[in-house]
């Protein structure tokens, strides 16, 4: 039994069932959903040290379940984006969008046109009721960086994209991913820590995944 499960998800699910391909997301323009981006995290920590890996890996990653190009190119820009913040670059150089892995391996953009808008900064520009909230890839990208931009530290972050109403504890997950590789254990709220349920797993999990990191820079 699966706890809330997405359609294009369960799909997913079903089609590789009936055929083995585990590259089983739906290309249909239509379930460009954002459950791929909201669960990346793990893979640019493991592969923290070469970010075109982890951009490549994470692309796979999302057509396991979402492969539009939409889904995927929000997976494969927020990926860099983590990656930056992970090796210690600045906020001023994470929203500078020609220091990004996939931009400077590929001048022209090389990403979807919605993705490719975003990731020039449209969003900086914007307000409520202009960034929404809705299960569309695109809109909870726009969300989370917008959230990111206009704030200055993980709770106020978190506090804010939760508030956006609607699909809010995704757009909060998305934000916390990029908010929390900025800021660290040390910027995130020791009361929030406190209540956190598996803390311990998570600490393990995160620690393993650093490792393998540093393991696959060793070789």
């Amino acid at each position: 039994m699966c706890f809330d499960i997405g359609y294009t998800v369960l799909a997913a699910l079903d089609r590789f069932e009936r055929t083995n391909d585990p590259f089983a997301g739906s290309t249909d323009p239509l379930s460009a959903g954002n459950g791929s981006l909201m669960r990346l995290a793990p893979i640019p920590m493991a592969f923290l040290r070469c970010s075109e890996v982890a951009i490549e890996n994470t692309a796979a990653m999302s057509m396991t379940t979402h492969a539009v190009e939409e889904a995927v190119d929000a997976c494969r820009f927020y990926c860099g984006l983590i990656c930056m913040a992970l090796g210690g670059a600045s906020k001023r150089d994470i929203f500078e969008p020609m220091a990004h892995p996939v931009l400077v391996s590929r001048p022209t953009g090389g990403l979807a046109a919605n993705i490719d808008r975003i990731a020039k900064g449209s969003y900086k520009a914007m307000q409520p009721p202009q960034i929404r909230v809705t299960g569309y890839v695109v809109d909870s990208l726009q969300a989370a960086l917008w959230v990111f931009w206009v704030t200055d530290n993980f709770r106020d972050g978190a506090l804010a994209a939760a508030n956006l109403d609607d699909d809010a504890d995704t757009t909060a997950a998305i934000y916390g991913q990029l908010a929390g590789a900025f800021s660290g254990v040390q910027g995130l709220p020791a009361a929030w820590l406190e209540c956190l349920t598996l803390v311990d797993l998570i600490e393990v999990l995160a620690s393993q995944l650093l490792l393998l990191a540093s393991e696959l820079e060793a070789h």
